[in-house]
C-alpha cells in the first residue's frame, strides 16, 4: 500500500477509534471481512466500528490521504461477493451506528442510519400503516 505500512495504518486508526472499536482478532477479521457468499476468502487488515458520522469522515479522509482501501460492512447478508475484504483493506463495520431517526408518513421516508436493520425498519414502518 503507498504511504502508510500495515502497522501504521493501524496505528492511525487508533487515534481516531476508542481501543476497543478498532479490532485485528482472527475472529473478528473473518466474520466481517466477508459477506454470506463464503465464495472469497475474507483477509482485512483491520475492521473498525464508528459510532459516529464525524469518524466515518475522519476514516474516509485517512484512507484516501494514505492511499488504502476501505470495505463497508452492514448486515453482511449480501450474496454478491461486493463487501469482501480480500486484500489488506479496513472494513468500516456499522454495527453501532444503526439508529433509525424518523419514519415519515406523509412523505412516505426514513431517516436512518446505515447500519439499520431492515427487520428493524420494517417493524417502524409497520407501526406507522406503512411497509418497507
Amino acid at each position: 500500500m503507498p504511504g502508510l505500512n500495515k502497522d501504521d495504518i493501524i496505528a492511525a486508526l487508533t487515534t481516531l477509534f476508542d481501543t476497543n472499536k478498532v479490532r485485528t482478532d482472527a475472529g473478528t477479521l473473518k466474520s466481517h471481512g466477508c459477506d454470506t457468499t463464503r465464495v472469497y476468502e475474507a483477509s482485512p487488515l483491520a475492521v473498525v466500528f464508528p459510532t459516529t458520522i464525524d469518524q466515518v469522515q475522519q476514516l474516509v479522509r485517512l484512507a484516501n490521504r494514505h492511499q488504502f482501501a476501505v470495505v463497508p460492512s452492514g448486515g453482511r447478508t449480501g450474496l454478491s461477493g461486493g463487501a469482501v475484504a480480500m486484500q489488506g483493506e479496513i472494513v468500516v463495520s456499522f454495527d453501532y451506528m444503526n439508529h433509525i431517526d424518523d419514519v415519515n408518513t406523509v412523505d412516505r421516508t426514513v431517516v436512518c442510519q446505515p447500519g439499520a436493520i431492515t427487520q428493524t425498519l420494517q417493524e417502524k414502518a409497520a407501526e406507522k400503516g406503512l411497509y418497507y
